[in-house]
């Protein structure tokens, strides 16, 4: 029996066709009534067999997007339609007795189109042609920065989507994004069988959220399948004929010189393979770790410098501010580029000091003169280590204020996780934090480096600015940075960095301003891996290049910080070193150690403070009393108060006001 011979039936070609053996019997069509309506709502199915394959996947693209045009016509003129109809049933009610009756009926009218679009589309969109979170629309109209922000978020493919039904929404995803695949993989598949591979595709494409099989696997599995019975293979066999060329006399043609292009990489598809990352865009030969180390410190960091310069990686971009937020999205990288400039800075200048602040325990393993995290407080949970970590640093950022201009030209102030950290202050503190940083800081000459995770400026300062928002973003450099999914098994994705850096609009992070380019991570830069997800990690990369700046411990408060300090104090007080001309006279010290255990304290934390290099007070200076029941947390305010009369009456200090110390030469 030949199933390739087909009666053909013009008037609707794609319902199923009773083949005639030849004894003349009857052949039982496959098909049904119901799955004949299904074929006829795609193209013509003999152009996709006879290898018209792209203008048929173009074709069925963009009859997915006529029809979701249509249906959102229609549903935002039901909502328009009833919305008003009700409206004006109820304003007009006095007037007619059929005016109640109308507005009833319409807003019944009303109320099944928003539930029929609720169900489609599963977003609450009661207002006519304005569709997403209904809360958040109203919540960015009444904002100019909001509403701007909200209107670029818009995303017009996506909205359209929403009105096919389920399967045509996957459908539309994978033609749009993967036409080029689809074209390389039904070119593989002989007629009779690509509308079923072209099914089953789409199948596969769902059921693993957005992932193909190989082609190996699409041979293998069609080598089981027979051509499908219901199509024209007449039609498909005319279809494949050549088409005739037309010679005519033509004018001769202008030609011009068209725009090139930009080329950019077309998304593959995910496999259980892992995608490799983006290469460097410029190759040069890597630095010879051997001869590095040969170097000394700085030397060694100035030819870093020039290695990256060389690879395409602008550093000189990251450091154009006094004031750096790295900003983007979770695992793009930031805490890397901090990692970077730090060790580089410190490799450049070894007097310059790190100081790091940040939550969590993501640390990466280098010198820092002061880290403070949540490793920091092991005998805390996770919350409570990282509230402290938040008091620390707004203390910190308290004293740098009272601090004179220019005294923290040694520093560098890394704050990672500043949105997670401030989140753990109150509001006057958090705006207080935000304010200084962002309009103050400078002046104290640290240079300063915040991780902001978000997708702009008011994911951290908020949409109250009180007008200073243009201030904000005045004197601070952006830096954005990118992300991307790689598969690790074949259910399972993780974030990765791309390695890619640019000066990003304040207003939306992945925006690049205008040559904002810094480059991308070259790829010497990724020989080491991250111990935790074992993905290329510069930072570590560029710690071999320093093994002198490597540190793997942190400081640990003890258990019994209180116990501990307060031991400790005494014990220094005992030990501390004082010029012989300045030493106190025996009567002095028998009535140093005739004082209150508090009075000791007091003294003890002056002599500290005074010694602590990063503080700008000297002997001569009155010191607060709250900077010393801060410094010496086992003692509070009203305990200090006491403790500075004690002293002041035994001679050993004087007070201004009751409430500021200055302990007389010793």
């Amino acid at each position: 029996m030949n199933i390739y011979n087909h009666e053909i039936e013009p008037p609707d070609h794609q319902h199923c066709v009773v083949q005639q053996s030849p004894s003349s019997v009857p052949i039982p069509p496959l098909g049904t009534k119901e799955t004949a309506r299904l074929r006829e709502n795609y193209p013509v199915i003999e152009y996709l067999e006879a290898g018209k394959i792209a203008s048929w996947l173009v074709e069925r693209q963009d009859q997915l997007l006529m029809r979701a045009k249509e249906e959102r016509v229609g549903m935002n003129l039901s909502k328009l339609l009833t919305l008003a109809g009700g409206a004006v049933g109820a304003i007009c009610y006095a007037t007619s007795p059929l005016a109640p009756v109308g507005a009833l009926i319409a807003g019944i009218g009303y109320v099944w189109a928003v539930a029929s679009d609720l169900n489609n589309s599963h977003s609450f969109a009661p207002i006519p042609f304005i569709r997403g979170n209904f809360l958040e629309f109203l919540s960015a109209m009444g904002d100019s920065e909001a509403r701007e922000k909200w209107f670029s978020d818009k995303n017009e493919i996506v909205d359209l989507m929403n009105h096919l039904e389920p399967l045509e929404r996957y459908e539309f995803v994978m033609i749009r994004g993967y036409t080029n695949i689809l074209t390389d993989f039904l070119h593989q598949v002989e007629p009779g069988k690509r509308f079923y591979a072209y099914r089953w595709l789409l199948d596969n494409f769902i059921n693993f959220k957005g992932g193909f099989p190989t082609v190996q696997q699409l041979h293998e599995h069609l080598a089981t399948v027979t051509p499908d019975p219901r199509i024209n293979y007449q039609h498909v066999e005319m279809l494949q004929q050549p088409l005739p060329q037309v010679l005519q006399s033509v004018p001769q043609p202008t030609f011009i010189e068209l725009p090139k292009p930009a080329f950019i990489e077309l998304p593959k598809p995910p496999n259980a393979e892992s995608a490799p990352l983006p290469k460097t865009p410029t190759s040069i030969q890597p630095p010879d770790i051997l001869t590095m180390l040969s170097l000394p410190l700085r030397e060694r960091a100035i030819a870093l410098i020039d290695a990256l310069n060389r690879s395409g990686f602008d550093l000189a971009k990251c450091i154009k501010d006094q004031i750096t937020i790295i900003c983007g999205n979770q695992r793009g990288g930031k805490g890397t580029l901090i990692a970077i400039l730090a060790i580089l800075s410190k490799a450049l200048e070894p007097v310059t000091k790190i100081h790091y602040f940040t939550a969590g325990d993501d640390i990466f393993p280098f010198q820092c003169d002061r880290l403070i995290c949540r490793l920091t407080y092991p005998k805390l949970d996770g919350a409570e280590a990282d509230a402290k970590v938040a008091l620390e640093l707004y203390n910190y950022l308290k004293e740098m204020d009272n601090a004179t201009q220019g005294i923290y030209q040694d520093i560098i102030l890394v704050i990672d996780e500043a949105v997670a950290l401030s989140d753990y202050l109150d509001d006057t503190q958090k705006q207080w934090m935000i304010r200084f940083l962002l309009t103050r800081a400078n002046k104290k000459g640290a240079q300063i480096f915040v991780v902001l995770h978000g997708k702009h400026l008011s994911t951290w300062v908020g949409k109250n600015t009180n007008g200073m928002a243009d201030t904000f973003k005045s004197g601070v450099s952006f830096i954005g940075c990118e992300s991307t999914s790689i598969p690790v098994s074949a259910l399972k994705r993780i974030s990765v960095a791309t390695g890619r850096y640019f000066l990003a609009d304040p207003d939306a992070f992945e925006k690049v301003i205008k040559d904002g380019e810094i480059g991308m991570m070259p790829g010497w830069m990724k020989v080491e891996n991250h111990p935790v997800n074992g993905q290329p990690d510069p930072a570590r990369t560029l710690l071999k290049f320093f093994p002198e700046l490597v540190e793997d411990t942190f400081p640990v408060q003890p258990a019994d910080s209180h116990t501990a300090t307060t031991k400790q104090q005494l014990e220094n007080l005992l030990k501390l070193e004082i010029p012989q001309s300045d030493r106190l006279t025996s009567p002095q010290e028998q009535t140093t150690s005739r004082l209150s255990e508090k009075a000791q304290k007091v003294i003890q934390a002056v002599k500290e403070i005074l010694n602590d290099s990063l503080n700008h007070y000297t002997a001569s200076h009155f010191l607060p009393a709250r900077d010393i029941y801060r410094h010496d947390r086992t003692l509070n305010a009203q305990e200090t108060k006491d403790a500075i009369d004690e002293i002041v009456q035994a001679k050993i200090g004087e007070s201004r006001g009751g409430n500021d110390i200055r302990l007389l030469k010793m």
